[in-house]
């Protein structure tokens, strides 16, 4: 069985597919995936790229960050209005897709971008934990190989590898896959 975010795609996958009153045959063939592979996906059995999310999220009509689970908010943790108002941001702002531009280039343009975005935030949050590539690995269970790839932007990981990483850092998927400024980067 997949992981939190692996069922939490699946799931809100199944959502949209519910709300448009359409089979999973039919729901399928307009994501361009066979029945059987979109109901593994809805169960969180399928193990997708970052690029595989956006792919799927296209072809829907949605931004990819639709498909992920909400960040909390907590209170301590949000900007002020002042804060939203130096980042040009809404109390509502989400990101609405895994990188800068991201709709308005080709294919290999967009996994490109999620890797560089994906690789600027990993980066940008390790350092601000104080972590080395080293210790994020051992906190997250991976190589530091791995780790190194992400962050050149050489590695497009699944969605199961963002869970591990995330806990690491202390911070929510979301956040590594934002194309917003963090709250130290406002002017």
């Amino acid at each position: 069985m997949g992981n939190h975010l692996q069922r939490a795609v699946g799931l809100s996958l199944r959502a949209h597919r519910e709300r448009r009153g359409l089979s999973q045959e039919s729901f399928a063939r307009s994501i361009g995936v066979h029945r059987t592979y979109l109901g593994g996906l809805e169960r969180g059995e399928h193990n997708l790229t970052l690029n595989s999310v956006e792919r799927i999220a296209g072809r829907i009509g949605i931004e990819p960050m639709t498909l992920l689970p909400p960040a909390p908010r907590r209170v301590d943790e949000c900007p002020s209005a002042a804060e939203r108002s130096a980042m040009n941001l809404s109390s509502d702002a989400a990101p609405r897709h895994f990188g800068p531009g991201a709709a308005k280039v080709s294919r290999a343009g967009r996994a490109r971008k999620i890797r560089e975005t994906l690789a600027a935030n990993l980066s940008r949050e390790r350092k601000r934990a104080g972590l080395t590539q080293e210790q994020l690995a051992r906190a997250s269970g991976m190589a530091r190989p791995t780790i190194a790839s992400i962050e050149g932007a050489k590695r497009e990981p699944r969605i199961s590898t963002l869970d591990p990483l995330a806990v690491a850092l202390g911070v929510h998927v979301n956040l590594l896959l934002s194309d917003l400024p963090g709250p130290a980067e406002a002017p």
